[in-house]
């Protein structure tokens, strides 16, 4: 993602969601510039939404700003397992 047009402050939303299929998305993590947040249930730092998937909210940093932000994401199916995007 290029940040350069955003400000330090900001907030972005990084989504995952997983494909049609047998099972049910119940888990997913995000690795955002090497730092992991988990959602596992009630409380989470990640949130849900039938629509979107998961997603976790983001504020930029200064550090952020004019570089790029490296965001993976992994997302968990019952009975398939985790699946990485």
């Amino acid at each position: 993602m290029d940040t350069a047009a955003i400000k330090v402050g900001d907030k972005i939303y990084f989504a995952v969601k997983g494909e049609e299929g047998p099972g049910k998305y119940d888990q997913a993590k995000f690795m955002i510039n090497g730092v992991e947040k988990s959602y596992t249930g009630a409380t989470s730092e990640v949130g849900f939404n039938e629509k979107a998937g998961f997603y976790v909210e983001y504020t930029i940093q200064k550090t952020d700003v004019g570089k790029s932000i490296n965001v993976k994401a992994k997302i968990h199916n019952t009975p398939v397992g985790w699946s990485e995007y």
